[in-house]
């Protein structure tokens, strides 16, 4: 027999304490049981994403016998984050040389689900789209700046007005060259 889990796997944020041992019995050398504690060796620790390891402790309730350590294996997911607020965007004219990439987000707010503001950057999915008139918003991606948490995406309301057409200059040369008529 050895020491395994209910389940090996977290979501960061959660205490290493949350994952349960299995049931499993300790024996002394003429194979009597031994009764003691099995623990986690810090069992309020919040284990990274990359963490992939943890010691636990088993402590005999009688002197005669030695504390076993040993570790076992465990994955630990990435946190979701919620959209609290999308950021926000300067209204524009629609022009066709204007993509996303200069578009400037602003603001924004991202929360891990305990409530806490989790600090990152918000960057456009598809930066090369130039933004026109009539849209359903655009996506932008949320990376956070710790690596514990999940890329979220949120939909971006672009407000883009029509452009106004102007007459374009067309020069006298050109303009002669337009009326002239070959006659060969």
């Amino acid at each position: 027999m050895s020491v395994s889990l209910e389940t090996n796997e977290l979501i960061y944020g959660q205490m290493l304490g949350g994952l349960a041992f299995n049931e499993v019995i300790f024996v002394g050398e003429a194979g009597e049981e031994v009764d003691g504690t099995l623990m986690w060796e810090n069992s309020n620790e919040v284990p990274d994403v990359a963490t992939d390891k943890a010691l636990w402790r088993f402590i005999p309730g009688s002197d005669v016998y030695k504390e076993v350590v040993g570790t076992l294996d465990i994955t630990v997911h990435r946190a979701p984050l919620v959209v609290e607020a999308v950021p926000v965007v300067a209204d524009r004219v629609y022009n066709p040389s204007v993509t996303l990439a200069d578009v400037a987000l602003l603001g924004g707010t991202v929360k891990d689900e305990y409530g806490n503001t989790i600090e990152g950057t918000w960057s456009w999915e598809d930066s090369d789209t130039v933004p026109t008139v009539v849209n359903d918003g655009y996506e932008a991606v949320f990376t956070p700046v710790d690596v514990n948490y999940e890329t979220v995406t949120g939909t971006i309301t672009v407000t883009v007005a029509k452009a106004t057409p102007v007459i374009g200059t067309v020069s006298v040369l050109d303009a002669e060259l337009e009326n002239t008529t070959d006659i060969s």
